[in-house]
């Protein structure tokens, strides 16, 4: 008679405490999938991120890629143009060989006319000397070139192996402003070398073959400070 209402009191205990329990794990499991639903978002957001600055990272490339080749069509210019001049000059010199050999063995004996010749010839060889100076320069300028894209390219190799959420952006920001820095210097570079290329070229189609040797020479010494040894 007893028994019964104790297991009744029982029974409804056990039931409170099993609700209580049920509640605490469903507020429990709330939570998880709450903060569930915020890392994926966060995890999109990020996943987003990255892939904006990997488009941006590949626009880069094919602008290096432009400025490569438009380099390399200015260098094919420039040889055009150095073996144009070469091959002037030494055709020039050889016609004014021929005109000096005519008139000297008319005027002047041996000894004078070698002199003449051996005197153009140091000039022949002093323009050559000025010819390789410029190409020297220009294979300096294309090195330098090379150097930047590769540089830029294992940095933003190494960008891609160890990019994160917190320093994409600034790592972006300092790799453009470092290549944005060495191509300023490149330009400044290409333009002092095309300015001096045109000077050349200008001089010589108004001055005697012998002047136009001796102030190239000594115009090139004066601006880039080496002198040409002789």
């Amino acid at each position: 008679m007893d028994s019964e209402p104790i297991n009744r009191k029982w029974s409804a205990n056990c039931l409170e405490l099993i609700s209580v329990r049920l509640d605490h794990l469903d507020n429990k499991y709330t939570s998880i999938i709450e903060q569930y639903g915020r890392n994926h978002k966060a995890l999109d957001t990020k996943i987003e991120h990255i892939k904006t600055q990997l488009s941006k990272m590949e626009t880069h490339m094919a602008q290096n890629t432009k400025l490569t080749e438009a380099y390399n069509n200015i260098r094919g210019k420039l040889d055009s143009k150095m073996a144009e001049v070469s091959a002037d000059a030494k055709n020039w010199f050889n016609g004014l060989r021929t005109t000096l050999d005519m008139h000297a063995r008319q005027k002047f004996d041996n000894m004078a006319f070698d002199a003449n010749v051996m005197q153009e010839q140091r000039g022949l060889v002093k323009l050559d000397e000025m010819i390789e100076r410029l190409r020297s320069i220009h294979g300096s300028l294309i090195e330098d070139l090379n150097g930047v894209i590769e540089k830029r390219q294992m940095a933003e190799g190494n960008i891609i192996q160890t990019i994160s959420d917190a320093c994409m952006s600034k790592a972006v920001s300092d790799l453009k402003k470092e290549l944005m820095g060495d191509l300023a210097g490149m330009i400044q570079d290409r333009e002092e070398f095309e300015d001096l290329v045109l000077e050349t070229l200008e001089r010589q189609s108004k001055m005697p073959v012998a002047q136009l040797i001796m102030s190239s020479v000594s115009e090139f010494t004066v601006n880039k400070g080496t002198p040409i040894n002789t």
